[in-house]
This record gives structure tokens, C-alpha cells and sequence, in this order.
């Protein structure tokens, strides 16, 4: 059994997770031998794990540390090649708890998972949110059917977002009622993290969900972390003053948020690596031509890193970014990004005149909707 460690992309860590319990994980696909080979990746510390046990006359296992259980994928690999990039490569998704066993005669994808109560448990909520994801999915496959002119109507767009939000809206309610019901499972300290987002709308009603899970599960290295991250978020909250900081712009001259006390501004979190980001950065193009001079500000802080300085300034260049731009070049550890609990990207907070947070992750036809508001 050979594991390899990569830095994971995705989320920033200030908390180390203590990793005290052993987990074991057992299956057999039918008889297959080596080469044939099963790969386990997971996320731990906020590092990407990737782990692989060959198969004997179908058989393989897995042991290692952890503190709590973590979501994992199974991938199975006839001919012993990494296949955890193929679109369609035979897995299974799951959570890794003290004891876990696979069985199937053909394929992971298949295999029947027991001895786990925590995957149990996920079953179940799976099981709950199935009619809202088949809605999900009928209205994908209804959008992409739709020709792009048919896409571009108003009339079509507000049915689409209309459903969406309704779909969205059964979704938070399965989720919740999952979470009342389940206090002393980590599957409801997970599906609270989904039902939140990366920026809570209200943080009250979150930190009340959180405050209803079990004592053993808020002490889980997951929980404390979560807690931490709310307490962050409390001092986010719409009505808040923002977190005041001073950056160097692109040619290392420092810059403070609170310079722009008087105007309405935009704090917009980016990087030039970052696809969504940069397919928004249109959206801020047209909103600053239109209110900038009517008092409305933009400041850019971008997640890049020193290494890659180059790659900054010239996205700002190419999509024509004319507002200040700011950055400590630190990527996910940069020290503005964890004052603002900044896990994903794009995010954005809107700030008033006085300093005071009003509006959070304007995307889209919503920053223009809401600036509009304001100056009109």
C-alpha cells in the first residue's frame, strides 16, 4: 500500500485536526487480482490524501488516522491506473468511519456498504433530498435543452430562477429537519455547512442549528473549527462594520479599506486562476461604468500568489479591471482572505459610506439590481 500527500487548492485552515482514531476499510469485487487496483482519496487537515491497495482474488483494505469521519472516494482501476480524473471511472463516494465494508461482484460502484452507522445516516438524508435533486435535475436538463435564444428572455429566466429558488428552498427544509433529528451524528455538522454556504445569510438561525448539536460533536476537531468560523461570521454580519486592512496595490503602495469611507464600495475577492472570478469580472466592468460616478467603488483583492505576480496583473489587464487592486500575494493564506472567512472564491461584501457591511456575494444582474437601488 503506497499513500501519497498533496497540498489541497480548495479551503484555507487556521485549526489542526488531531488525528486519534483508527479507521479500517475492507472490501471484495468479485476475484479480481492485480493489476486490477482500488484508490482512496480523502481530505484531512486540509490536505488531499490519495491512498491505493492492489486487489487479491478480489480483495483489498485500507487503514490510517483520523479524528473524525471524512468524506472519501472508492475508485477501482482494472488495469492498476490512476483513473480518479475519468468522467466515468467506477466509484463510490462515501464516509470514512472506524469500520467500513465493501462488497460487490463486479464494481465499487455497485458494492454494498456496511458496518457504518454514519453512512447509514447519510443514506438516510440522501434518501430525503432525493425528490429535490430529481427537480434539480429535471431543470438542468430543461435548460440545456433550451435554444440560446430562448435562454436570453426574460420570461425564461425568471421561471428558471423561480423554480430554482423553490427547489433550493425544499432542499434548506429536508436539510433542516435532517439536523434537528440527528443532533448526535457529524453528518448534521456537515449538511449544516451545506445549508449555511461559505457566507451564512443569517448567522443567528446558524449558530442556533449549531448550538443544537451534541457536545461530542461540536468538540470534534470539525466543530471547533466550525465554531471558529462562525464567530468570524458574526462579525461579518449585515450591519457590521467591515474589518479594516491595508494592502499593497500593484506597484506595492499601501492601500487601507477604510480610504474609501464616504463611497459606497465593492470589497471583491478574486484571483486570476479562478474561471467563475473571471467570468464575473464582466458583470463589475459594466456595474463601475454605470454607478462609479456616482459614488460607487470597487477594490479588488486577489488570492494570487508572489510566484505568479505576472498572471495577476495581466488578468487585471485583459478583463480590463480599471478599480484599485489590492494583494499580500499569499494565496489561500493570505491574511485579508482569513479576516473575512474566505474559504471560495468569488466572494463580495458591499459596504455603505459609514463602513458598514449591506449586502454580501452580489452576483450577477443582483450587484446591479442593488446598486441601482441605492443610487436611485
Amino acid at each position: 500500500m503506497k499513500s501519497k500527500i498533496t497540498t489541497a487548492l480548495v479551503l484555507m485552515s487556521g485549526i489542526s485536526l488531531a488525528q486519534t482514531k483508527t479507521f479500517v476499510i475492507k472490501g471484495k469485487i468479485g476475484t479480481l487480482n492485480a493489476p486490477a487496483k482500488v484508490y482512496l482519496t480523502y481530505s484531512l487537515n486540509d490536505q488531499q490524501i490519495e491512498d491505493s491497495s492492489l486487489l487479491s482474488n478480489g480483495s483489498f483494505s485500507f487503514k490510517g488516522k483520523m479524528d473524525y469521519p471524512v468524506h472519501a472516494m472508492l475508485l477501482l482501476s482494472h488495469d492498476g491506473k490512476n483513473v480518479k480524473q475519468e468522467r466515468r471511472a467506477d466509484r463510490k463516494s462515501f464516509y470514512m468511519d472506524n469500520a467500513v465494508q465493501f462488497t460487490s461482484a463486479d464494481s465499487i460502484s455497485n458494492a454494498v456498504l456496511t458496518g457504518s452507522l454514519v453512512n447509514k445516516e447519510d443514506q438516510e438524508l440522501q434518501k430525503a433530498l432525493k425528490p429535490a435533486q430529481e427537480k434539480m435535475n429535471k431543470l438542468y436538463t430543461e435548460y440545456a435543452a433550451a435554444s440560446e435564444e430562448t435562454r436570453k428572455t426574460t420570461a425564461f429566466e425568471t421561471e428558471m430562477n423561480a423554480r430554482n429558488n423553490e427547489i433550493e428552498t425544499e432542499k434548506k427544509k429536508v436539510e433542516r429537519e435532517f439536523i434537528t433529528a440527528h443532533p448526535n451524528s457529524i453528518i448534521s455538522l456537515y449538511t449544516l455547512q451545506e445549508l449555511a454556504g461559505p457566507i451564512p445569510d443569517n448567522v443567528d438561525d446558524i449558530k442556533g442549528l449549531y448550538s443544537s448539536l451534541s457536545s461530542a460533536v461540536k468538540a470534534t476537531a470539525l466543530g471547533k473549527k466550525y465554531e471558529a468560523m462562525l464567530a468570524i461570521q458574526e462579525k461579518l454580519a449585515i450591519g457590521k462594520i467591515a474589518p479594516d486592512f491595508t494592502a499593497p496595490d500593484t506597484i506595492g503602495n499601501s492601500v487601507s479599506l477604510s480610504s474609501f469611507r464616504g463611497k459606497y464600495v465593492l470589497l471583491d475577492f478574486w484571483a486570476s486562476w479562478c474561471h467563475p472570478c473571471r467570468d464575473e469580472n464582466p458583470v463589475l466592468v459594466k456595474a463601475y461604468s454605470k454607478f462609479q460616478p456616482k459614488g460607487f467603488e470597487i477594490l479588488g483583492v486577489s488570492l494570487d500568489q508572489q510566484a505568479k505576480k505576472d498572471a495577476w496583473l495581466k488578468a487585471i489587464h485583459d478583463d480590463h479591471l480599471s478599480w484599485m487592486q489590492v494583494s499580500d500575494l499569499k494565496y489561500w493564506k493570505s491574511e485579508i482572505a482569513a479576516l473575512y472567512a474566505i474559504r471560495a472564491i468569488p466572494q463580495n461584501f458591499l459596504i455603505d459610506p459609514q463602513g458598514k457591511i449591506i449586502a454580501k456575494n452580489l452576483r450577477g444582474a443582483a450587484l446591479e439590481t442593488k446598486l441601482a437601488e441605492i443610487f436611485n
